[in-house]
């Protein structure tokens, strides 16, 4: 996907402006989703910066919390109750 329409050899600005989606990849639709959901997204204009695909649910606390740190400004994240509640958890205070 290219960061932004019209400049694909430019990587997109670190900060607000990047987007990510993380897929839980043991979810029961996890494997193919990423792919389907990144089109959709793409199709409606919010183009991804990324599409991180956690094999080990164990580190998903882990992986949001790295997406936050490098200072994503819009992170989507895919998966089941567990995947949810536990992106929420990561971005409550």
């Amino acid at each position: 996907m290219n960061p932004e329409p019209g400049r694909p050899d430019e990587p997109a600005p670190a900060g607000a402006g990047r987007t990510v989606l993380l897929i839980n990849a043991r979810a029961r639709r996890g494997q193919r989703a990423g792919s389907l959901v990144a089109a959709a997204l793409d199709r409606h204009g919010l183009g991804l910066d990324r599409v991180v695909h956690v094999r080990r649910p164990s580190r998903l606390r882990e992986a949001v919390e790295a997406m936050l740190a490098q200072g994503v400004g819009r992170l989507i994240v895919g998966g089941g109750d567990g995947t949810l509640s536990t992106g929420a958890a990561s971005l409550a205070p």
